[in-house]
């Protein structure tokens, strides 16, 4: 018994068991390329969630074009990465740290006239977001759908050339402050704190936690009936009613569901919004910020990684990693003001642009949806040649995602 005790106290004396207290830090490359990733990182670090698994972070901003050659070159074992992940060898994905929810500008198309959206890449979040809401609306995305890319600040302008019907985009500070001033803030924004414990127990492999955590809330019934939604005019069919088929404004069907009830005061009108379909918070209700939500809602827009290397040599590390940054992707849902100031403060951006990001984006670290959306990514990259159109998408995705916390949903 006493020679055991001595041989596990030497093994923890020489740091075998990554994250143990009584271990030197691991110094560890990662590289980041969101503002959104980048705030999550550092408020892992300052809150000492990388220490606890015996990492010490080295971070750094880096272009997913120039990520390839890092990975390769040993310089970066892991990171965060937006929809750009495709571009990169040697790296999977294994989380989702957090989501925009689409917005689609501009006017309704004629009927039966050919949809021509605008967005800053044919494979970006809100072009592939855009795609899954219109074939839920029996819209064939290939052949009546022209998909255009401009860039971001030129998106406006392409409507007012005639260039596109519409453009897609997320959901930015702007749109939510106007939102807001009318009265039509969702339960995305509910001031309630779930508390740092809530998905303590997700960032260390629970199954109950993590991006499913909040399933009895969020998920537990498909249909939430037409007086949770009642003004409205959702139109989406998982939450039913008559009273949702409809918009005030008139349009058509093929774009009804998740209409918002006021238009941009400027020249371009607010046609779709996946923030409207969030069950409103009633008086008194839940204000858990994700309460009540499905993952129509919302999409992925960033995800962590670790290098192929890094896992296939020490995959617990990798999962070290990964618990760590969506504990801090966890935190800044908790503390949206806070992680703006702390933004601000490590030179990231300044405190009204990080508020951009941080308010408008849904914060629900986790595994599962983030697992679903990558796969429609995926397909929806192989319909627009980003890979060949017969490719296999299973292999794809196998190359994409590594499964370094199974056990957090």
């Amino acid at each position: 018994m006493i020679k055991k005790l001595v041989f596990v106290l030497a093994l923890l004396a020489s740091g075998a068991f990554h994250g143990s207290p009584l271990s030197a830090a691991d110094e560890i490359n990662l590289s980041y390329a969101t503002l959104g990733g980048a705030v999550a990182l550092y408020a892992a670090i300052e809150r000492g969630y990388f220490q606890e698994e015996g990492l010490e972070p080295a971070p750094r901003a880096v272009s997913p074009e120039d990520l390839s050659a890092l990975v390769a070159a040993g310089e970066i074992q892991g990171g965060e990465i937006d929809y750009r992940l495709y571009l990169v060898k040697g790296i999977g994905a294994t989380a989702g740290l957090y989501s925009g929810f689409l917005e689609l500008w501009g006017r309704e198309p004629e009927k039966d006239a050919q949809i021509k959206i605008a967005s800053v890449a044919n494979g970006s979040a809100p072009a592939v977001a855009a795609a899954r809401e219109l074939k839920q609306r029996g819209i064939d995305t290939v052949k009546d759908v022209v998909w255009l890319e401009v860039p971001e600040k030129e998106l406006a302008a392409a409507l007012d050339k005639g260039e596109a019907t519409l453009f897609a985009r997320f959901t930015d500070r702007e749109t939510l402050s106007r939102v807001e001033a009318k009265g039509g803030a969702h339960g995305a924004h509910g001031s309630g704190k779930h508390g740092d414990k809530s998905h303590e127990g997700a960032s260390h492999g629970s199954g109950d936690h993590g991006n499913e955590s909040h399933e009895g809330a969020s998920h537990g019934s498909g249909d939430h009936g037409n007086k949770g939604h009642e003004g409205d005019s959702h139109g989406s069919k998982e939450h039913g009613g008559e009273g949702h088929e409809a918009s005030e404004h008139g349009a058509a069907e093929r774009l009804a569901g998740g209409r918002v009830s006021w238009n941009d005061e400027g020249r371009h009108p607010l046609v779709y919004s996946a923030r409207a379909l969030l069950p409103k918070v009633e008086e008194g209700g839940d204000r858990n910020p994700h309460a009540g939500h499905t993952s129509a809602h919302h999409f992925f827009v960033s995800f962590v990684f670790v290098s192929r290397d890094l896992y296939e040599k020490d995959p617990e590390r990798a999962a070290a990693l990964s618990r760590a940054w969506i504990r801090g992707s966890a935190w800044v849902s908790d503390n949206k003001e806070a992680a703006a100031a702390l933004a601000a403060a490590k030179g990231l951006a300044s405190e009204e642009e990080a508020r951009s990001v941080i308010f408008s984006s849904m914060w629900m670290p986790g595994v599962r949806q983030a697992v679903d959306h990558l796969k429609v990514y995926i397909h929806e990259w192989v319909q627009r040649g980003i890979f060949p159109a017969n490719a296999d998408e299973k292999k794809i995705f196998d190359s994409l995602f590594i499964p370094a916390l199974p056990g957090v949903n």
